[in-house]
C-alpha cells in the first residue's frame, strides 16, 4: 500500500485478502487522538479517535457487486462496529435516487432498509442543494452516520478525482445532551448538605412521601431507567435539604480575607501565564526546528531570551562640569571620586594633632602599689569553682 508521508493507515488487508477499505489519518491526529484499530475483516476498516467531545468511530465498508446478500455483511462485521458516534464511509456499488443515483435497483432499496434497520441516517446531500454536481459519474458513495452525529457541511470538492469515485468534504460535531436530559450534576442541582447535618427521622418521612408520588414502574424496561433514576435522585437530594437541622450553620470563609478583586486579579494573572507559556512554547518549537550549532544556537537562545550581547555604556560623561570622551581621563576621574585622597591639613589641624598624641602617649603613674607573684598565687588557689556566684550588695 502506498501510504503518502505524514499519514498512518488503518485496516485488516494482508497477502490474502489485499483488496478492500482502508482509513488514512494524519499522524498527528492519530497521536493526539490516541487512534485504536478494531478492523476485523479486510472489507470493513475502522478507527476510533478519542477526544475531549468523546470518542468518534470512523468506518469505510467496500462492498462487492457480486456480494449475494448485503444484510449478512450488516448483521455480521458492521454492527459489532456500530455505535451513536459513528461515521460510516460506504462504497456501495448499488444505485438509489435517494444519494443522487440515476436510477434505483433492487439492491439499492436492500441498502436502504439496511440504514433504517440500523439507526444510522444519510448525510448525502440532494443535488439540488449541492454547488457542484460532477456530470458523467455515477454516484455509488453513500456516507452514514449514527445518532448522536451532526453534520453541518458535506459537499463535492471541484478537485477530479481520476476515478469514478466522487472527492467527498464533510464536517462532522458531536451532539451534547441537553441540561434538561442529563443527571444529576453540580452545576445544574444545589448542594447535598452532609449526612450529619441531616435530621434522619425527618429524612425518611420526607423522601417516603416524595416517592410514593412518583409512580415508579415496577417492572422498567432498560432503555426507560434514565427517566426514574433521576426523578428518584432528585427527590432524595429535596429530601436531603428540607431535613437540614435547624440550629445548621454554614461554617465560615477559610480565608476571610479574600475578596472579589483578589479572585479577578488572579483570574488575569492565569490568564496572563497561559499566554506567557504559549509564546514560549512557541518559540522553543521555532528553536527546535532549525538546525543550529555552535555560535549560531547560542545567538538564537539569546535573541529569544532578550539578553543583549553586552551591556552598552554612554560614549561621554559629564564630570565636574566638562564633558569627557576619553578612556582614561573617565577611570582617573571615577578613581578619584569613589577613593579620593587626604586633603593638606592647616597649621593649627597640626598643632591640635601633636597635642593630642603627646598626652596619650604620656604615662600615667600608678597611685596602687604592684601585686606581687606571691600574692596573685595565693589568691588564685584561694578561689572555689564550685560555689555559686554570690550577689553583693
Amino acid at each position: 500500500m502506498n501510504i503518502p508521508p505524514g499519514y498512518i493507515a488503518f485496516h485488516a488487508l494482508n497477502h490474502e485478502h489485499a483488496y478492500g477499505a482502508a482509513i488514512l489519518v494524519k499522524l498527528a491526529l492519530a497521536e493526539s487522538c490516541r487512534a485504536a484499530d478494531p478492523s476485523c475483516r479486510n472489507q470493513v476498516a475502522a478507527v476510533d479517535l478519542f477526544t475531549a467531545h468523546g470518542t468518534f468511530r470512523l468506518i469505510s465498508v467496500y462492498l462487492k457487486p457480486s456480494c449475494p446478500d448485503f444484510s449478512a455483511l450488516f448483521c455480521c462485521d458492521l454492527s459489532m462496529l456500530l455505535s451513536a458516534s459513528s461515521i460510516v464511509a460506504v462504497d456501495s456499488n448499488v444505485m438509489k435516487k435517494l444519494w443522487n443515483s440515476k436510477i434505483t435497483n433492487k439492491k439499492g432499496l436492500e441498502i436502504e432498509s439496511l440504514i433504517d434497520n440500523h439507526n444510522l441516517s444519510l448525510l448525502n446531500r440532494p443535488a439540488t442543494k449541492l454547488d457542484f454536481v460532477p456530470a458523467g459519474t455515477s454516484v455509488l458513495d453513500i456516507t452514514l452516520a449514527g445518532d448522536k452525529i451532526l453534520a453541518p457541511r458535506w459537499f463535492f470538492p471541484t478537485i477530479p478525482s481520476m476515478s469514478d469515485h466522487l472527492y467527498i468534504y464533510f464536517e462532522i460535531s458531536r451532539i451534547l445532551p441537553h441540561s434538561s436530559d442529563r443527571p444529576f450534576t453540580t452545576k445544574s442541582s444545589p448542594r447535598v448538605p452532609h449526612i450529619t447535618c441531616i435530621d434522619m427521622e425527618h429524612f425518611r418521612e420526607t423522601l417516603v412521601s416524595s416517592v410514593q408520588s412518583l409512580n415508579l414502574p415496577p417492572f422498567p424496561v432498560k432503555t426507560d431507567v434514565e427517566l426514574p433514576t433521576k426523578n428518584l435522585t432528585n427527590c432524595i437530594v429535596r429530601a436531603a435539604r428540607r431535613s437540614t437541622h435547624r440550629d445548621y450553620a454554614v461554617s465560615p470563609c477559610n480565608m476571610p480575607w479574600w475578596s472579589k478583586e483578589q479572585c479577578a486579579l488572579r483570574n488575569r494573572t492565569r490568564c496572563a501565564f497561559k499566554l506567557w507559556s504559549r509564546e514560549e512554547t512557541h518559540n522553543n518549537k521555532q528553536l527546535c526546528k532549525t538546525n543550529l550549532t555552535g555560535k549560531e544556537l547560542f545567538s538564537a537562545l539569546k535573541t529569544l531570551s532578550g539578553k543583549t550581547a553586552s551591556v552598552k555604556l554612554p560614549t561621554t560623561l559629564l564630570i565636574n562640569g566638562v564633558w569627557i570622551s576619553e578612556p582614561l581621563p573617565i577611570l582617573e576621574s571615577c578613581a578619584a571620586h569613589f577613593f579620593p585622597k587626604e586633603k593638606t591639613s592647616l597649621p593649627m589641624h597640626t598643632t591640635l594633632v601633636s597635642d593630642v598624641e603627646t598626652h596619650i602617649a604620656t604615662v600615667i603613674p600608678s597611685h596602687y602599689p604592684p601585686v606581687t607573684e606571691r600574692e596573685l598565687k595565693a589568691a588564685v588557689e584561694s578561689l572555689n569553682p564550685k560555689l555559686h556566684p554570690v550577689k553583693m550588695e
